[in-house]
């Protein structure tokens, strides 16, 4: 069943804006549910500083800590298989919250196999650019946003 929008939403003016496709594929435009950072949270980050077991390099203690990017970081030499850290790098960590999201890029053609032999995964590996939805309505459990601000944003005036 597709809901009813209000007359001044983008979905009333554009009609039948609904397609409904069985598969599964990334694709621009797809609405999907993603793990999505609170943009607003200020990142923390992740340094080991021992192991409970000193041979067992699958766990480790760490220690959290808001990430300032004028702070130097002390560099943690003690070795996590599960978390290799490379010159220049922080780990990071942030909040995150399951929510839906539109999909605006599906990050283009795949990179062929020979021209990136011998490198990181992470340099080539495909991603896919997207858009979280927010819930604007106040109640419940959402602290949603004024009606004088839906109202401007629904004018263009923020996107």
């Amino acid at each position: 069943m597709i809901p009813k929008f209000p007359d001044d939403s983008i979905q009333a003016v554009a009609g039948t804006w609904w397609i409904e496709d069985p598969t599964k594929n990334f694709c621009r435009g797809r609405l999907i549910r993603a793990f999505l950072p609170h943009v607003d949270a200020i990142p923390y980050t992740m340094t080991p500083v021992g192991r409970e077991n000193p041979t067992e390099h699958k766990s480790a203690e760490v220690i959290i800590e808001p990430l300032r990017i004028k702070q130097p970081r002390k560099p943690s030499f003690l070795p996590v298989a599960a978390l290799p850290l490379y010159p220049g790098e922080v780990r990071t960590v942030y909040r995150a919250k399951k929510r839906p999201a539109v999909i605006l890029s599906e990050g283009g053609n795949s990179v062929p196999h020979h021209l990136v032999l011998g490198k990181p995964a992470w340099q080539t590996s495909p991603t896919v650019l997207v858009a979280p939805y927010y819930g604007a309505d106040e109640g419940g459990k959402s602290a949603g946003f004024s009606p004088a601000f839906v109202e401007r944003v629904k004018c263009g005036e923020y996107p």
